[in-house]
């Protein structure tokens, strides 16, 4: 796991999505509604579900927040329910913890930021706690330059991927990931998808045998054919948000994919006719031999 559920009170929005944009330009997946909750689903049963498949808590605290009844439940559903995970506070308008929350986030991780953004001294203390938390690396060894000399990038298109493997971090910004632009990497062992992403070419990262576990990113349009191929040691893969297109040959030919985990939306707009599933999306895989309610859609 390495998301962090955002909880906030809802007239902090501004607040709320300005600390997810940092948090996913670094890397980090965040939860955070009502942008997470699948369309059909009860309020309440998505955000214990939220909770539950978080690594972390970040509370957005202000006045409002420290007023909020649904704040308070979130927080305290995770003190009883998940005591051992992390639980932070960043206070947006710098007023001191009062009440309940003085109470329940005392011996917490407690941040107060000018500004949400990068740079501001409370923003950044957060991030390096919660990438710590993540596994992510130090921003010294992160493996791409500043200048993403590492990567070709132009107009937002990822084009080639010229660096030393291990784990990926494709810069913020980049909205397609070009065809083969990174296939065959068989030393890369991970990849973190950027908030900005919207489509990943065909065959860009097939062959990329090193890879064992994706999360593709909540704003990802298309996935096109042969994305994933031949990804031979890729075992999960999970769909943040249900995508409008899955071309074929996606992910066959993976096979030791055994857990392929989707949005509750997925059957309903696969049902209403809302995505194009092309053919073999996941043939010759362990999760095609399955009896998953999922596969009537991929036959």
């Amino acid at each position: 796991m390495n998301d962090v559920f955002i909880s906030y009170s809802s007239r902090n929005l501004t607040e709320a999505e300005a600390l997810r944009s940092v948090l996913t330009d670094a890397g980090i997946s965040v939860w955070m509604a009502p942008d997470s909750i699948p369309a059909g689903m009860r309020y309440m049963q998505a955000i214990v579900d939220g909770i539950d498949g978080c690594a972390a808590m970040v509370v957005v605290v202000s006045e409002d927040a420290q007023a909020s009844e649904q704040v308070e439940r979130e927080v305290n559903f995770m003190i009883s329910y998940h005591p051992k995970k992390l639980l932070c506070a960043l206070i947006v308008d710098g007023n001191p913890l009062k009440g309940w929350m003085r109470l329940v986030l005392q011996n917490r991780q407690i941040e107060t930021a000018a500004q949400i953004c990068a740079g501001d001294r409370g923003t950044d203390r957060l991030l390096a706690s919660l990438k710590k938390l993540c596994g992510a690396a130090p921003a010294a060894s992160v493996p791409f330059s500043a200048d993403g000399a590492e990567f070709e990038i132009a107009d937002g298109v990822l084009k080639r991927y010229t660096g030393s493997g291990g784990s990926v971090w494709i810069p913020a910004g980049v909205t397609t990931i070009g065809q083969g632009a990174f296939l065959g990497r068989s030393d890369m062992t991970s990849v973190q998808f950027p908030f900005s992403l919207t489509q990943i070419g065909q065959s860009a990262f097939q062959g990329c045998t090193g890879l064992t576990e994706i999360q593709l990113p909540r704003n990802l349009i298309v996935l096109s054919a042969d994305a994933f191929c031949q990804c031979t040691a890729l075992r999960r893969v999970q769909f943040v948000r249900t995508p409008a297109a899955i071309g074929g040959g996606a992910f066959a030919e993976c096979t030791q994919l055994t857990d392929v985990l989707f949005p509750m939306a997925f059957m309903i707009t696969c049902d209403t006719g809302g995505v194009d599933i092309g053919s073999g999306v996941f043939q010759h895989t362990p999760f095609a031999e399955t009896d998953h309610k999922y596969m009537r859609y991929f036959k």
